[in-house]
């Protein structure tokens, strides 16, 4: 433990992204799309239920929380570079645009990339914390 690639920093902010990007659709609760049929649901009385775990996505959330405490605008480039904040793109389907991201929060193209540097390692390092405990 203690170790995280920057392919596995990636994959966890992409889960987070469309955690929150989902957070208002059924879609989020990760169940197959069925039409509600009474057999159906009579028929599949069985024990086995999905359960799915979220902490990685709910860690990554309440620690862009503490940091738009300290930085807001840290936290809303991470939050629009990974499709989290509802003015962005959408983590399942389109990829970021940096300049417009940037453009419309109000700073440079350069600023944006380092704000985004910062706000990846703030996250990373926050992940080996909870990794190490």
């Amino acid at each position: 433990m203690g170790t995280l690639t920057d392919a596995q920093l990636d994959h966890y902010l992409n889960l987070w992204a469309k955690w929150c990007h989902g957070d208002q659709a059924i879609a989020a609760l990760g169940y197959p799309q069925y039409s509600i049929d009474q057999s159906f649901i009579q028929s599949n009385q069985t024990l086995h239920t999905v359960i799915l775990n979220h902490d990685i996505e709910s860690f990554i959330e309440k620690t862009v929380s503490a940091l738009s405490l300290k930085d807001r605008l840290l936290a809303d480039v991470g939050r629009r570079e990974y499709g989290a904040d509802r003015h962005s793109h959408d983590p399942e389907y389109d990829k970021p645009n940096q300049e417009r991201n940037a453009r419309s929060l109000g700073m440079s193209h350069s600023t944006y990339k380092r704000k985004l540097s910062d706000f990846r390692l703030a996250i990373w390092s926050a992940i080996i914390m909870l990794q190490t405990t």
